[in-house]
């Protein structure tokens, strides 16, 4: 990220987010505290059942449009 001083705000490079220094900073810990309480058993059911329910869904399309 790059300071650009005329609108106070930090700038990513990449994608063109601007953010000031507070809302960087609300969202890294907001990212770090979701990663750190984050239970790693409870994250692998929940991306087993995220799987189950995009292949059903993706099941039910195909039965719909036969």
């Amino acid at each position: 990220m790059k300071s650009n001083p005329s609108i106070r705000r930090l700038v990513c490079q990449s994608c063109g987010l601007a953010l000031t220094r507070d809302e960087l900073d609300r969202a890294r810990d907001d990212i770090r505290d979701r990663f750190i309480l984050e239970d790693p058993v409870e994250a692998e059911k929940k991306k087993k059942q995220d799987y189950l329910n995009w292949l059903l869904k993706r099941k039910e399309e195909r039965e719909a449009e036969e």
